[in-house]
Formats: C-alpha cells, sequence, structure tokens
C-alpha cells in the first residue's frame, strides 16, 4: 500500500494479526447500545478520517486514524495526536478511506473485523463501501440501522446465532460452490450460488444457521434491530 508517512514520528507495523479489528467510518451509525460490546471486545479500533469526529463525539478512543485527511477539522486531528493517537496518511485518491482501512489491516491477518458506519448518506459511497468489503480475503461484518451484512469466508465453519422464524438472505459474490447452509427453510447440501436473485428470503427454522462452503464467497443479510452473540468461525 502506497503511504504518505505516519502524522506521529517513529515506525509503525500494523499489529492486529489474531484480534478483532473494529472499524469506523463516516456513514450512518448503529445505536450506541450495539457500540459498546463491540468496543468491549475489539482488540484494535480505527478511525476512517472523517469518523474521528464522531468517535470524538461519542467518547471512543480509536488506536489509529486512516485516510488522506481531507474530512475531519484540524483542530480534532491535532487534538488527537496530541493526546498520543497514532495517524496513518494515504493520499491515494484511488480509493475510499474504507478500503484504505481494509487494506492496511487486511495483510496482518484479523480473526475479525466489524465495520460501522459502511451505509447510509451517499448510496455510491455506500456501494463501493460494500464492493470493497466483498473484495477481501477475510470475514467482515458492516452494521446499519435496518441489516447485517456479514460477508463470509470460503473454508470455514461459520455458526450465526438468527431468530428462530427471522427472515434472511444469502447471495453469491458472484458464485459460490459446493455450499452446506443447515438451519433454513430451504437448505443447501452441496449447492452452487449464482450473482442474482438466489438467496433471496429465506427463512430461519432453528436458532443458529450454519454455513461452509468451498469456493466463491457469500454475503449473508440479516436484518435487526439487535445484534446476535454466539456468532462463531472455525477453519
Amino acid at each position: 500500500m502506497a503511504t504518505d508517512g505516519l502524522r506521529r514520528a517513529g515506525v509503525f507495523v500494523c499489529t492486529v494479526e489474531g484480534q478483532n479489528v473494529l472499524i469506523f467510518t463516516a456513514g450512518e451509525w448503529v445505536e450506541e447500545a450495539s457500540i459498546k460490546p463491540l468496543l468491549a471486545t475489539s482488540d484494535f479500533v480505527v478511525a476512517c478520517d472523517g469518523a474521528l469526529q464522531s468517535c470524538v463525539e461519542h467518547t471512543i478512543q480509536p488506536d489509529l486514524v486512516i485516510g488522506d485527511f481531507d474530512s475531519v477539522p484540524d483542530d480534532v486531528l491535532n487534538a488527537y495526536v496530541e493526546a498520543g493517537g497514532l495517524t496513518q496518511h494515504v493520499g491515494d485518491q484511488s480509493q475510499n478511506d474504507l478500503a484504505k482501512a481494509l487494506q492496511w489491516i487486511g495483510g496482518a491477518g484479523p480473526t475479525s473485523c466489524t465495520v460501522i458506519g459502511a451505509t447510509g448518506g451517499d448510496p455510491q459511497q455506500e456501494w463501493a463501501n460494500m464492493l470493497t468489503c466483498a473484495s477481501q480475503d477475510f470475514d467482515i461484518t458492516c452494521l446499519s440501522k435496518s441489516v447485517t451484512y456479514r460477508f463470509l469466508m470460503p473454508g470455514v465453519n461459520h455458526s450465526i446465532d438468527i431468530e428462530r422464524g427471522a427472515e434472511f438472505s444469502l447471495f453469491a459474490l458472484p458464485e459460490a460452490r459446493n455450499i452446506h447452509l443447515s438451519g433454513a427453510m430451504f437448505e443447501l447440501n452441496g449447492g452452487v450460488l449464482n450473482m442474482g436473485s438466489e438467496g433471496l428470503h429465506n427463512v430461519a427454522k432453528a436458532d443458529r444457521l450454519s454455513i461452509n462452503f468451498e469456493s466463491g464467497r457469500l454475503v449473508l443479510l440479516q436484518p435487526r434491530p439487535g445484534l446476535t452473540e454466539g456468532e462463531t468461525t472455525s477453519a
């Protein structure tokens, strides 16, 4: 990744391998009651550029702020740095700030990544954020006020808590093979999904969905409100 250097002196190496990473962007945030438990279980917190101001307003101190710093007020950024905060300036205008953050942490192999603020606001920015998440090679969860988006990797046993009777959708990006889905009205046993409306409007018949697949990428859309607890992944 091409970078223009750190705001604070010194050599900084990404050290999020095996950690739970929480990323804040400048879109629409979910309710504070959902953010607090994520902060409590996250090992590393990143703010994307202008999201630093929202973090300050919610008394959240990120471990790192990343971006080209064109949307965060100078006084907010300066106060963060003076308080010991670390920044990574990335001037590449071909990527948005979420893409810069995900690229920065992706090479270090995080265990999980949750994104707050990837949706809402500019629809073009929202599409860019969703496609950016889909292009990464690790599991990512994006929380919006109405839906939880789970971008799932192949070769992993995904166990996801869900309310019995709740509706969900499972889409392929662009194709996923040898899919095993249990706990749903329409289950799969080695099936294939292609990009499109396949997988739309399934229904949970148990309190937990089990998903694994051999290749490709899947995204699970799970209505909110309320974060589910107890999701696990294992290789």
